[in-house]
């Protein structure tokens, strides 16, 4: 008895996995346009030197890692 589910509670379930999915791939995309823009936009190309792109990219690679 314990480990039947009930319609309910499935579909309690099934709406807690698609809200995680979704706010996960929100926060991906997210992330992806804020790297993007601060390694690709004219200003950071004008500003920043190819041994602070390298470290900046080594620093968000770490962070990865770590995360």
């Amino acid at each position: 008895m314990l480990c039947e589910w009930t319609s309910r509670e499935r579909g309690g379930t099934e709406f807690g996995l698609t809200v995680g999915s979704s706010s996960g791939l929100l926060l991906y995309a997210s992330l992806v346009d804020l790297l993007a823009e601060d390694f690709l936009s004219e200003e950071a190309n004008q500003t920043l030197t190819k041994k602070d792109k390298i470290m900046a990219f080594g620093c968000v690679i770490l962070g990865g890692k770590t995360f």
